[in-house]
């Protein structure tokens, strides 16, 4: 599934994001951990590898058709998956729902950050 999601992730960017910034996205919190996640990625075509033409020592992330087919796919099952849990709640629901993920969220982000 982490490829999925990394995919997904990569497919919203709208631009091919350096390795550490994966890491970032990934919140495997290592490039190491990152590095070998985006080489089983590109042995299966799904990304490409490509030296950052303004910095040599970096290199960016490019998806292939195919690995935006998969994030794409992804964005499509959220989507539809959101409009089942969501399609019998009133606006009001909505909004407390919307409040608590926010939360939630926040919480998750500041627990990961901790060494």
């Amino acid at each position: 599934m982490r490829q999925a999601q990394l995919l997904h992730s990569l497919w919203s960017l709208g631009h091919p994001p350096t390795l550490s910034e994966i890491a970032e996205i990934d919140r495997s919190g290592t490039t190491q951990a990152c590095r070998q996640l985006t080489y089983r990625l590109e042995h299966l075509g799904y990304i490409a590898v490509d030296v950052d033409e303004q910095d040599r020592r970096a290199v960016r992330i490019l998806l292939t058709e195919d690995g935006s087919k998969v994030g794409e796919a992804y964005e499509g099952f959220f989507r539809e998956l959101t409009s089942l849990i969501s399609k019998d709640m009133s606006e009001d629901e909505l909004k407390i729902v919307a409040r608590f993920l926010d939360s939630f969220i926040k919480v998750l982000g500041k627990k990961q950050r901790r060494p």
